[in-house]
């Protein structure tokens, strides 16, 4: 496969456990070892008993010291952006961990199946300069991680009121048996396919132009298939149980992929638990419309209307979870100040990776945060005795500017 141009301006793919950077065949995405990005942990290759193409399922990094073990990524701030843990295939019995963004609770990883690859995906507003993604055991076994990934998005993508961060449950792409991502989705988004029952598949002719109306960009070959009922049934039915209570946000993706006759009209009904949204009558404009729901059972019913000669249709679907970030990291000044002191003086056998301050039960060693700034913590002490430095004060100290006390003894 040939790539006529590399428009993979923001992406961060790290390869966890390789040794090597590389372009990966069946996406012609740009991979980089994770040396760099984490200190610490084990390499291990991983049998290739299920003939994977992906190459970045063949090394898994994991940590068996340590109680946090932590990737830190720099994003373009100000965007929002996806970050993307993916897992699977361990050594042994499969272990179980909690995976932290910054100071914030992301999920809880378990392996039900160490045969199958699996992902946790959120998209998050990036307000600082860094992104912290960590790893933290449980005394369940090891934790690991095979590959992580950052994809920037658009600003105007995603929005919701209030702002938070999305953790994806699923993304769903109808009438077709075909994964879709780069570079079909600029963006790396991954559609997968689902099969529906009492549905059947269409897809857009030639002579259909579908046109990008929607702010989330779905891309045209996901747009371009649907599914709409069989035979004389007039609804379609989407049903989901959520694992918890929490609020969640559905963006159902619409666009008429049929050439209707002047005697024909689809327009159906949307249901939202069974709350009725109202009538919607899809075109070639690329729609996507936005549900919230906080019941632990969700159900979109789409339901023809009278005046509607034909079934609905459904495009594409993704539901997410809604996330407060509540912990503020440490100020960008401050934790570019302390990572710029570690490079110089090279220190490697300290607890210092993640957020320097935060959360408290795990600030780095030798530091003294103040927390009560409403936005950021500040590094207000600093020890850096019994160290075996030398040579000069490291320069970039003096953009400590809340640093009361520095230590240095015995070096």
């Amino acid at each position: 496969m040939i790539y006529a141009q590399d428009d993979q301006s923001g992406f961060i793919s790290i390869d966890c456990g390789s040794g090597s950077n590389y372009t990966q065949e069946d996406t012609g995405i740009n991979y980089v070892s994770d040396e760099g990005f984490i200190e610490g942990g084990e390499s291990h290759d991983l049998p290739r008993v299920h003939n994977y193409r992906t190459r970045v399922y063949n090394t898994i990094r994991s940590f068996p010291k340590n109680e946090r073990n932590c990737y830190t990524l720099r994003p373009q701030k100000g965007k929002n952006n996806r970050v993307i843990f993916y897992y699977g295939v361990s050594r042994g019995k499969p272990p179980q961990f909690d995976l932290y963004i910054g100071a914030d609770y992301w999920a809880t990883v378990y392996i039900s199946d160490p045969a199958i690859y699996v992902l946790h995906e959120m998209i998050h507003l990036t307000s600082s300069d860094y992104i912290h993604v960590c790893l933290i055991n449980t005394d369940r076994g090891d934790p690991f991680i095979t590959s992580l990934e950052l994809r920037p998005l658009d600003i105007a993508m995603y929005k919701q009121q209030p702002p938070s961060s999305l953790i994806l449950n699923y993304r769903h792409n109808f009438g077709t048996n075909e994964t879709v991502r780069y570079d079909d989705d600029k963006y790396d988004r991954i559609w997968d396919p689902v099969n529906a029952v009492k549905v059947r598949a269409i897809q857009a002719s030639d002579r259909v132009s579908l046109k990008p109306f929607s702010e989330e960009q779905v891309p045209l070959k996901v747009m371009s298939t649907a599914v709409t009922p069989i035979d004389n049934y007039t609804e379609l039915y989407h049903r989901w149980i959520a694992t918890s209570n929490d609020e969640f946000i559905i963006y159902v993706h619409l666009a008429e992929v049929e050439i209707l006759e002047s005697n024909q009209k689809r327009e159906f009904n949307i249901y939202n638990n069974d709350v009725l949204i109202g009538a919607f009558s899809p075109s070639t404009n690329i729609t996507t419309i936005m549900l919230y729901f906080d019941s632990p059972t969700y159900e979109l019913i789409l339901r023809q209307t009278l005046n509607s000669t034909l079934p609905p249709i459904l495009n594409a679907l993704e539901v997410y979870t809604l996330k407060q970030l509540l912990q503020n990291q440490t100020d960008d000044q401050d934790a570019d100040a302390i990572w710029s002191t570690k490079s110089t003086y090279g220190l490697t056998n300290l607890n210092w990776q993640g957020d320097p301050c935060v959360p408290e039960e795990y600030v780095w060693v030798g530091l003294n945060c103040d927390y009560s700034a409403p936005r950021a913590a500040r590094i207000i002490s600093l020890n850096l005795s019994f160290r075996g430095l030398r040579g000069e004060i490291a320069t970039a100290l003096v953009n400590l500017t809340m640093l009361e006390s520095l230590y240095v003894l015995s070096n």
